[in-house]
């Protein structure tokens, strides 16, 4: 009997398009503004917490930009000085 291999994103053509599409809009908010990235329950992470970084190597045209910060999940910042 064969053993089954997990799914990868590279084997479900949806999940390409989706990271594609993913890309080229995120792309265009980092070029404008920093952007900082967490994993959700979708994400090709682990579901337990805490979340790592989602894969910057899965997001190559808006991974150029310093703006982009994949961070994990819970995610701690400060906006005007408020967390």
């Amino acid at each position: 009997a064969q053993r089954q291999n997990s799914m990868t994103v590279d084997s479900n053509p949806d999940a390409v398009s989706t990271l594609q599409q993913a890309d080229q809009f995120l792309e265009q908010v980092c070029a404008s503004v920093d952007v900082d990235l967490l994993p959700g329950a979708m994400d090709p992470v682990t579901l337990a917490l805490p979340q790592q970084p989602i894969y910057s190597g899965l997001l190559p045209r808006a991974s150029r930009y310093p703006t982009l910060n994949c961070v994990t999940n819970p995610y701690w910042c400060r906006i005007q000085n408020r967390l």
